[in-house]
């Protein structure tokens, strides 16, 4: 990270069932963006941290958890926990590329990145959320973040622009407009392909 942030008063969620992993984390959060992240030892604890709107954003370790994980960011896309299906979700496994974090990417994390890399690559990633969230793109019942970079002949390309968390407090109304473009969307019954 070429400079240091400062994310003094957003709440970033943080699932690392590793201590060692969780404190190196910790330490770089602080450093690199001048905030302490909430300490998720649990799923259920992340649930419950979800469903009670305490969190901007969230990074959770799939480690041999990547069912769960996938579930929950469904669930957390479909609206079934928490008020905010757009809030920024970043994955961390050690196979980004394979299979499995394939799977929760299309469940509707923004970023799956390498556990095996350095923990400035969290922070790194969260100020490029902070500074450029992508845009949500309807691919079925929920919503999920664009992950194409090409655009593909023949398919629609209806997206929403989402409240941005890490960028600032997001209001209900602005919350609200969001969740009604995507279901004015979902009724269109347009889906795009990821």
């Amino acid at each position: 990270m070429s400079e240091a942030q400062d994310f003094t008063g957003i709440a970033i969620g943080l699932y690392e069932p590793s201590p060692g992993l969780f404190s190196s984390l910790d330490v770089t959060l602080v450093g690199a963006l001048s905030v302490r992240p909430v300490d998720l030892r649990s799923l259920e604890a992340v649930c419950d941290a979800l469903a009670a709107d305490r969190l901007d954003a969230l990074v959770l370790d799939a480690g041999g958890r990547e069912v769960a994980v996938r579930a929950l960011v469904r669930d957390l896309r479909e609206g079934r926990i928490g008020p905010d299906p757009f809030l920024p979700v970043l994955v961390l496994h050690e196979s980004p590329a394979g299979d499995p974090a394939q799977a929760i990417r299309l469940a509707g994390a923004d970023a799956v990145l390498d556990a095996r890399d350095e923990p400035e690559a969290v922070a790194d990633r969260l100020a490029a959320l902070r500074a450029a969230r992508r845009r949500f793109v309807v691919c079925g019942p929920y919503p999920v973040p664009e992950h194409r970079r090409i655009e593909r002949p023949g398919q629609a390309s209806e997206m929403v622009e989402v409240p941005n968390r890490l960028a600032g407090p997001v209001d209900a109304t602005a919350l609200d407009e969001a969740k009604a473009i995507w279901a004015r969307l979902l009724d269109l019954g347009t889906p795009v392909g990821v």
